[in-house]
């Protein structure tokens, strides 16, 4: 990773890299089909588009101790975060409508995984 940071950097930039650490990384398991299906719905229900996923936060590291624990089970993390609102920083705020339209959608998804027969 430092080679590749540091090799060719663009507009003649000094790049230093100091305290890095890294952690073990985790990778959800594939959609059950019950749940691509309640997750197009609740996408479309909510946003009116299908829903999108993107892969990040992967060293977080109690996904990997759930993933570990519970290695059967469907995990969803999700977030009101998007291009109108701003976590972790000192100005932070909230798309208070998208935060309802996520919450929606999570309500919609714990109500499709509760119709689910018991195995």
């Amino acid at each position: 990773m430092t080679k590749i940071l540091t090799t060719d950097v663009p507009y003649g930039a000094a790049v230093e890299l100091s305290g890095t650490v890294a952690e073990d990384g985790w990778n959800a398991p594939a959609l059950a089909p019950w749940l691509a299906d309640a997750l197009a719905q609740a996408g479309e229900r909510a946003f009116g588009t299908p829903y999108r996923s993107l892969g990040i936060g992967g060293s977080v590291p109690f996904m990997g101790l759930l993933g570990r624990l519970y290695p059967e089970a469907q995990i969803l993390i999700t977030g009101a975060l998007g291009a109108d609102s701003n976590a972790h920083v000192p100005d932070e705020w909230l798309n208070i409508r998208f935060a309802e339209q996520i919450t929606e959608s999570v309500a919609y998804l714990l109500d499709a995984h509760a119709r689910q027969p018991q195995r």
